[in-house]
């Protein structure tokens, strides 16, 4: 392994919006780039960089196949022209590079079954965690260990991430459990938060129900360690890493019964039916009431999390470089 801090090569500023134009910008861009640097291999680990007709070996990883497996919104010229990209990578980029890393056999499998990609292309090697970091010695420090018990999601806003009906779950047990919060963190968009804002003020959550907004990395490791579990409601996912950070920060997790997630979690975490108010309700007590569940799965949690180390992503990439270098 090559340790230590590399010197850059080749640089270069790319616009991030437009977004067509900044995929343009890494066409023309890694074109030329590749073409003066000549390296041994190149690891493309955005969709938007990954070059075609290159005579280089291209390496590049998947995340998921989600714009493809939901569709999206085809009004309007922006989001078609998204749609294209998207098309473009999936059907003429991704079959054509040398070998492809995916973060989870979900998505080995979709890539194989929808693109008909052979699975001796496919090498998974699913995301790492920083267990620095993320640790249950974070409890009872940092920014949040004043605040009242809570339950944390942290992640996204779209309608993927079944948000309504946790807030929902969690309006079901407030009466109960008068001195619990539910705490939502994440860089969502202006829209976005004002739009659950409003839900929150419907349902008279307003002193129950939390909107942090983006939570500053170092102050993620005090959010995680200091809650009563971790939440995670999703109807779709590429990977679900929050689910891990969690685990390795020593909470017991409560998550969507949805095939990415078990993959994930294992039998590490409270499964439930992401379309099942109820469930989740039942889920979000059985872990308030009983602290023989709620260490069961914080102590699971840790073991599991243990298989997720950054250190074996890149001592499981390097071997791929090595494969497609014939080394």
């Amino acid at each position: 392994m090559i340790e230590g801090a590399l010197d850059p090569i080749c640089w270069g500023f790319r616009p991030h919006k437009p977004a067509q134009v900044y995929w343009l910008y890494n066409e023309l861009f890694l074109r030329s780039a590749l073409t003066r640097t000549k390296p041994s291999l190149f690891h493309a680990t955005d969709f938007n960089g990954v070059p075609t007709n290159s005579r280089i070996p291209v390496v590049t990883t998947l995340f998921d196949l989600t714009p493809l497996t939901l569709g999206g919104d085809t009004q309007g010229l922006s989001n078609r022209l998204s749609g294209w990209r998207w098309k473009t990578y999936y059907f003429r980029k991704l079959p054509y590079v040398d070998h492809i890393i995916a973060i989870s056999e979900h998505a080995k499998s979709e890539a194989c079954k929808i693109l008909s990609i052979d699975p001796e292309q496919i090498t998974v090697i699913p995301l790492g965690v920083d267990h620095q970091r993320y640790t249950p010695e974070a409890k009872g420090q940092g920014a949040y260990t004043s605040y009242p018990p809570y339950f944390l999601y942290v992640g996204g806003s779209d309608a993927n991430k079944n948000l309504r009906r946790l807030i929902d779950a969690f309006q079901f047990i407030k009466e109960q459990w008068k001195d619990v919060q539910l705490v939502l963190a994440g860089k969502w968009s202006p829209g976005a938060t004002q739009e659950f804002e409003t839900v929150i003020q419907e349902k008279r959550l307003a002193s129950r129900v939390r909107l942090l907004g983006f939570v500053p990395t170092a102050d993620l490791p005090s959010l995680y360690a200091n809650a009563i579990a971790f939440v995670f409601p999703s109807l779709s996912e590429g990977f679900g890493l929050p689910v891990v950070e969690a685990m390795a920060a020593g909470l017991p997790v409560i998550a969507s019964d949805i095939e990415i997630l078990r993959e994930v979690a294992g039998d590490a975490a409270i499964l439930v039916n992401p379309t099942d108010t109820e469930a989740w309700a039942h889920a979000l007590q059985s872990v308030l009431s009983s602290a023989q569940v709620a260490n069961h799965y914080r102590l699971v949690g840790l073991q599991r999390a243990k298989l997720f180390h950054w250190h074996r992503v890149a001592q499981k990439t390097w071997t791929v470089y090595n494969q497609v270098l014939g080394q």
